[in-house]
This record gives C-alpha cells, sequence and structure tokens, in this order.
C-alpha cells in the first residue's frame, strides 16, 4: 500500500508491505518502518528504500491510488 509517512524532518511517500493492518506494523516490535520506492517530498529525489526510525515518526496516512479516467466517459 503507498503511505505517506510524515517525520521530524520531512515527508516521505513510499510502498509499505503490510503483513497485516497498518495498525499493526506500526505497533509491531520493530524500530524501523521500511518504504520502497520512496519520493521524499521536498525535493522529489526518489529512493528505492527508506528505513525510518518510527520514534521520528509523527503521521502516516494511505494514499489513495490513482485512478485512470474512464474513456469514453461523455464529458
Amino acid at each position: 500500500m503507498r503511505v505517506r509517512v510524515q517525520t521530524d524532518c520531512e515527508a516521505y511517500i513510499g510502498t509499505l508491505s503490510l503483513g497485516g493492518s497498518l495498525a499493526d506494523v506500526l505497533d509491531d516490535g520493530r524500530a524501523y518502518l521500511a518504504l520502497r520506492d520512496a519520493v521524499l517530498e521536498d525535493t522529489g529525489s526518489i529512493e528505492d528504500f527508506v528505513a525510518i526510525h518510527k520514534s521520528s515518526i509523527r503521521s502516516v496516512a494511505v494514499v489513495p491510488e490513482e485512478r485512470p479516467a474512464l474513456v469514453g466517459s461523455g464529458s
């Protein structure tokens, strides 16, 4: 799932692999949250992998997937 992670200093949008719910991943014993294909919002730079220490996370939100426009919708 794609998520936006706001930390103390910056925000990332990336793919988070879930083994359960988002709450389960945030509450498990691991110290880091792993994002793949992460984009740093301020600069637009792309990283294949980013590990974010959970103590620096201020919020996590699911990013809705973009849906392609319908062809021939008559608008």
